[in-house]
Formats: C-alpha cells, sequence, structure tokens
C-alpha cells in the first residue's frame, strides 16, 4: 500500500520496519480502516478509509490513537475483540517483541463504551491479565529455601522489569509458604526483596538466586548472578534454622566475572566440607570455582583458569550443537546417594545429567525431559520436595517470566539403595516430634538430622544399640529428614516436628 496523504498534524505516516497492521470497520461502512504499528515508535495510529472495498483510499488519519493514545516501547500491535462480553468489540495494544521488550505497563486494555459502529475507547488498565496472575516480568530464575525459619520452603524469584522507559530494573521477588508441610499456600510478601532494585552501580537484569551454607556456618545464605556476569553474596546473619537476616548485599563477589548471565550453585561438589560455587554462563560453559578458605571464611580465586577451578565442568556442552543450546541453567541436586544435574537451555529443553562424582569427572547425559512440552525460552529449573512427598517438585522460570511447577517421580536426597530390612532394626521414635527424638539403630552408624532444605543441623556417632536423643524442641514446625550411614548401608527417614 502506496499513499502521499498527511494526516491533521501535516506530518506524513510512516510504515517502518516490525510494522503491524490491523484491519477494522469502525464506523460498519462496509469498508476497512487501519490500526498501524511501528517498530520504532510507541503509540498506535489510525488511517480512515474513505474508499470502497474495491478500491481502499486513506483519506484521514490519526497519529495518536485512541484519545487516551498507548505509550509501548516498541513494536506497538492492535487488537479488536469483545473481552467483557458485552457483544461490543474492545480494543487492545501490546507490544509484539518476544525477546527485550517492554514488561511492566505494557498491555493496554480499552474498553468499547460506545457502540460497534461508533466505538468510544476507554482506557481501564495498562496491566490486563498480567495483574491476576503470577507474573515475574522477565527471565525469571526461582530458588526455594527456608526464608522464615518456619520449616516450609520459600520461593525466591529473580528476574528484571523493562520499564516503559526501555530501562531495567532488577528484581527478587518473595513468595511465603503460609500452608503446611503437605499441602504448600504461597503468599507474595515483596516484589523487591532486599530491595535489589537499588542494589549495585549498574543495572544488569537476569537475576539469578541460589541458597545453600556458602560460610560454613549452618545459615543458608544468598547468592545472586546477574546479567553482566558478576555475583553477588548475600550473608545470612542469623544462627541455623531461625528466620533470615540477610546483611547488605556485596557486588562484584570476589571479583568473580563469568562475562554473561550467570548462574550460581552452591554445591560441595569435591566433599572437602566446604561449599563451592558452580556458575553457569551464556555461551556453553559452567565453571567449577573451589571454596579454597575455611569454615566461616570462604575464598574463592575469580580466574577461571586458576589451577584450582574448572572450565567447562563435566564436558556438558560437548552435547549442545546448536544456537538453541545456549544461555545454561542448571541446578545441581542429589537422589538416590547420587549427585545429579538438570539444565535448562535457551530453546527450552531440561536435560538430565550424573556420573558427577567431582569437578574432574565427564557428567553423563541421560535424557531430555522437554520432548513433548514446551517450557519456553531460557528455562531456569530448581527442584524441591514442596509438599513433603518425598519427591521433587519441578519450579520452573521462564523468559517470559512465567512459572510452572510440576511433580516428578525424582526421590528427594539420600535414600537408601542397599538397606534391605535394615530400615526395619532401626528404632526412631516419636514421629511426629514435639520435643526429643529418640534413635536406636542395631549397627554402629552416624545419625545426621537435616532440614528440609537438606541443611545439616545436628549429628552424632552410635556405637551400635546405643539409644540416642536429639532436642528437636527448638527447632520450627515441619519436616525434617534423619540420615543413618554405615558401611553397609543409608537409610533415611522423614520426622514431622509439631509443637
Amino acid at each position: 500500500m502506496r499513499s502521499n496523504f498527511t494526516h491533521s498534524e501535516n506530518k506524513y505516516i510512516h510504515a517502518g520496519s516490525g510494522s503491524s497492521i490491523m484491519g477494522f470497520d469502525q464506523n460498519c461502512d462496509g469498508v476497512l480502516d487501519i490500526l498501524l504499528g511501528d517498530g520504532k515508535e510507541s503509540n498506535i495510529k489510525l488511517l480512515v478509509n474513505g474508499g470502497t472495498k474495491d478500491h481502499a483510499f486513506m483519506t484521514d488519519s490519526m497519529y495518536k490513537y485512541p484519545k487516551e493514545p498507548a505509550s509501548i516501547n516498541y513494536f506497538v500491535s492492535s487488537y479488536y475483540l469483545d473481552v467483557n462480553n458485552d457483544g461490543k468489540k474492545d480494543l487492545i495494544a501490546v507490544h509484539n517483541n518476544t525477546k527485550d521488550g517492554q514488561t511492566s505497563e505494557h498491555i493496554w486494555l480499552y474498553i468499547n463504551e460506545g457502540q460497534t459502529c461508533a466505538p468510544i475507547f476507554k482506557l481501564a488498565t495498562k496491566t490486563w491479565l498480567a495483574e491476576d496472575m503470577i507474573y515475574f516480568c522477565t527471565a525469571s530464575s526461582p530458588a526455594l529455601g527456608d526464608v522464615n525459619g518456619d520449616g516450609l520452603m520459600d520461593i525466591v524469584i529473580g528476574g528484571h522489569i523493562v520499564k516503559p522507559s526501555n530501562e531495567y530494573e532488577n528484581r527478587l521477588v518473595l513468595y511465603l509458604n503460609i500452608g503446611t508441610p503437605s499441602a504448600p499456600k504461597y503468599k507474595l510478601l515483596t516484589d523487591d526483596y532486599l530491595r535489589f532494585s537499588t542494589v549495585g552501580v549498574t543495572i544488569s537484569g537476569r537475576l539469578s538466586p541460589a541458597f545453600g551454607d556458602l560460610d560454613g556456618d549452618g545459615a543458608i545464605d544468598l547468592v545472586v548472578g546477574d546479567g553482566n556476569g558478576t555475583i553477588y553474596f548475600v550473608k545470612n546473619m542469623a544462627s541455623k534454622d531461625l528466620p533470615c537476616d540477610f546483611a547488605v548485599p556485596i557486588q562484584n563477589y570476589m571479583n568473580i566475572n563469568v562475562g554473561l548471565n550467570a548462574v550460581p550453585n552452591i554445591v560441595d561438589l569435591d566433599k572437602d566440607g566446604l561449599n563451592d560455587l558452580l556458575i553457569a554462563k551464556w555461551r556453553h560453559e559452567i565453571t567449577f570455582f573451589k571454596n579454597i578458605g575455611t569454615r566461616g571464611m570462604p575464598v574463592f580465586i575469580a580466574d577461571p583458569n586458576s589451577p584450582s577451578n574448572v572450565k567447562n565442568l563435566g564436558n556438558v556442552f560437548k552435547d549442545f550443537k546448536n544456537e538453541g543450546d545456549l544461555n545454561g541453567a542448571p541446578f545441581f541436586f542429589m537422589t538416590n546417594d547420587v549427585q545429579k544435574m538438570i539444565i535448562g537451555t535457551k530453546d527450552g529443553s531440561l536435560r538430565i545429567y550424573s556420573d558427577i562424582f567431582g569437578p574432574t569427572s565427564v557428567f553423563n547425559y541421560e535424557a531430555d525431559l522437554s520432548s513433548n512440552l514446551y517450557y519456553g525460552r531460557n528455562v531456569h529449573p530448581a527442584l524441591g520436595d514442596i509438599d513433603g512427598d518425598d519427591f521433587m517438585n519441578f519450579l520452573l522460570g521462564n523468559q517470559s517470566g512465567g512459572l510452572c511447577v510440576y511433580k516428578t517421580d525424582i526421590k528427594i536426597g539420600n535414600t537408601s539403595s542397599n538397606a534391605d530390612d535394615s530400615v526395619d532394626k532401626v528404632l526412631i521414635f516419636p514421629n511426629p516430634v514435639a520435643d526429643v527424638l529418640q534413635i536406636q539403630p542395631y549397627f554402629t552408624t552416624k545419625i545426621e538430622l537435616f532440614s528440609l532444605t537438606g541443611h545439616l543441623i545436628s549429628d552424632q556417632i552410635s556405637k551400635g544399640k546405643e539409644l540416642l536423643q536429639f532436642d528437636m524442641s527448638t527447632l520450627p514446625t515441619g519436616i525434617y529428614t534423619i540420615r543413618l550411614t554405615s558401611n553397609n548401608c543409608v537409610i533415611t527417614k522423614k520426622i514431622l516436628k509439631i509443637q
């Protein structure tokens, strides 16, 4: 379509790259008028068709349409449909940018307060649909941890907002679990947890949180990767199993920078008793940063090429051949006494790896869980048992800012593989327990008590049929795990702590 008309402000209507066109007959005269969006502008233009059905001829225009014009950066598109079932079509304005478009005030709904043949569009909301759903703007990255010390798994989601000004704003969102050990229920506590929107000298986007005891004091800390490839460390000043009391985030922690889109994990991969940092980045790489410090004083060498560190951990990306495999987001977990890793990718695949025996081992690719489902782009997994059924739940974030939760058949933590009938010969009582848990094994064993998030609370050694006691009176209500380890078996059992 070519034309040499001007609109009322004596400016030429120009359809640039990325333009969108919607035809609608606003006055029911049998010819289609046009709503035009453009890849370089933030508003919708109206072109009035004064021609015929056989020969369109645009005779008038409105440069900013409707009366309260939309302002969305960029690639604005319009849709004409009856959203409230009143028999009159309404107007929706939204961008069509699937990569880095505006993610706040980006779905404008105009209700038609006139008639179908004489529409009067009144702006109702700038956040239609998004305001009624769990929505985290852009690049949602979930993490599970007991933030308030009640024994239930809370959820922190990292990401960022693209504001109408096209500027980024970093965000952590906190949902508290206000349910029960078997019936989780989540409530939004804050959409700017730890005020990460104001942290840092640069706004990076793509915040990726991970919980774990990095400094070895028994309390869960928080590390956060960002789009610039740097790491924030947020120390928990509280004692273990008390509500978290996070200090001011330390930006550029230990000067670690992996390039772009850092996704950290806290794992003692070399089994030396100190938790290490495993950090994925854009473009095919996970780096193992060894903790060369001590308990209470973690130390990391920032150079990935340092002899203490390992680049291309597990040689994972030998199986990744396509552009869609970029932006790997790994999560390490234990199941049936085996360390495994699941990694989400740019194209939405979820791959599981095993044979993870240490930093120098080559991980074994097992399966792709995304063969029949599409989870979105840049999928980001987190795993944990949020409903107390001994099986992992998947939490999956993605580029669009959504969050999906799935049940799996993956057993949590460490479970017995050689126990045979040993569990029947171990006395563990009472369960549920309010004060003191008593355990009497029949063999020499190490007994460990873990929180639901996998953090060691206390441990003892039994030398036979000795009756041991674990004081749980001061612990929050919730689910805990007892693990017994001997030379020939590992036994785990869930313990329910009550008031």
